[in-house]
């Protein structure tokens, strides 16, 4: 395993941050490097652009302002880089760019701004905020949308078929070139539909995969399973090219841990207006629960079974470099969701202690990317 010793480490942050006060990343003895969320925007009460009613996905945008889906509010706003609010793309309501149980959001390469909701798939521009067109769908919409070169985006596709046992859907990792066009298929499979039990639905269709996408278009994904750790990278067309394996010991969850999975989901389910919908947990925690690219083509792969959200951080190559976790004042969690963006992490709480919302962000210490 090709690894960073601690004292490169050491000096590295230690050098980085004397030159960037606003960095904050240690280097612990065992190598290890904590990165903390010293920057957070967002307030209970006292100014209507940062009160967040529920913050769905987060993303960097071409010009390097953060881009934030509320989908409680229906509007994607629109903030510096050091978390100021600038404006509001879209906001609630069935007219034309108008938008009405959001569901995701991304932003391509070249400036179009995605956002699926429960009856499609709307696309603006994000230069001047223009909604552009809207594309209806009869089955869920592309969700976990990442932008990707030109206009194209990566999302998950999940489709209505007929099988042996009657209903079934075929999810996938498919690359967009508009709302409704699919061109590429990375990977996918196919499972029964109970509509009694929908559990089935959320683990291998909705939260099926997890993947990110780099400046060249590859794409990096995982599927999720509870005893294999694997992801796999594909070119821009399709082509699997590396691969990062790494042994895996299953994890069972304990009682209190399924207890509270189930309340998590149950709750969500019922913000997503999907009505009271009872959720069952898997017995073992997914081996992987998110992939990262950040600006060097650094893959974070965080790992399923931590509690405090822990990344393997590999070369482009696939090779092991070095172990990060994610820390921050106000403590992170399993229903922490995070974007490794280019030169920034982006994190916010699904589940706040506090009972309402912030995102916070933090650059990637400049020593980390050499």
């Amino acid at each position: 395993m090709k690894s960073i010793s601690t004292a490169a480490l050491l000096a590295i942050l230690a050098g980085c941050t004397a030159q960037n006060p606003g960095e904050t990343a240690i280097a612990r003895e065992d190598g290890t490097v904590v990165v903390n969320f010293n920057r957070s925007a967002g307030v209970e009460t006292g100014d209507e652009h940062l009160e967040f009613g529920s913050i769905e996905s987060i993303c960097l945008t071409p010009d390097g302002n953060i881009a934030l889906l509320d989908r409680a509010w229906s509007e994607v706003r629109i903030f510096s880089p050091e978390g100021e609010y600038l404006r509001t793309i879209g906001g609630q309501g069935s007219g034309p760019g108008e938008l009405n149980m959001t569901v995701y959001m991304g932003i391509s390469n070249n400036g179009n701004l995605y956002v699926s909701q429960r009856s499609g798939c709307n696309e603006f521009d994000y230069a001047s905020g223009e909604w552009m067109t809207a594309e209806q769908f009869n089955g869920p919409p592309p969700i976990s949308i990442t932008g990707s070169q030109d206009s194209t985006f990566v999302a998950i596709r999940m489709e209505m078929i007929d099988t042996e046992a009657g209903m079934g859907i075929d999810v996938s990792v498919s690359r967009f070139t508009d709302p409704y066009t699919a061109d590429v298929r990375y990977t996918g499979t196919v499972f029964d539909l109970n509509p009694a039990d929908m559990s089935n639905f959320f683990q291998k269709g909705w939260y099926g995969y997890c993947f990110d996408v780099d400046r060249q278009g590859n794409v990096f994904i995982s599927q999720s399973s509870q005893e294999e750790y694997l992801v796999t990278g594909y070119t821009s067309d399709g082509e699997p090219f590396m691969s990062i394996e790494k042994t895996f010991i299953p994890v069972m969850k304990t009682e209190a841990e399924i207890l509270e999975e189930k309340r998590f989901f149950e709750a969500r389910f019922q913000s997503l207006g999907m009505g009271s919908m009872a959720y069952t947990p898997l017995e073992h925690w997914n081996s992987i629960s998110g992939v990262g690219v950040d600006d060097t083509g650094r893959i974070w792969v965080r790992r399923g079974e931590e509690e405090i959200p822990t990344y393997d951080v590999y070369d482009s190559q696939g090779e092991e470099l070095f172990t990060a976790v994610m820390e921050s004042p106000d403590g992170m969690g399993r229903y922490w969701q995070f974007r490794i963006e280019a030169g920034t992490i982006l994190a916010w709480p699904e589940d706040p202690e506090s009972g309402w919302q912030k995102f916070y962000f933090t650059p990637l210490p400049s020593g980390m990317l050499l």
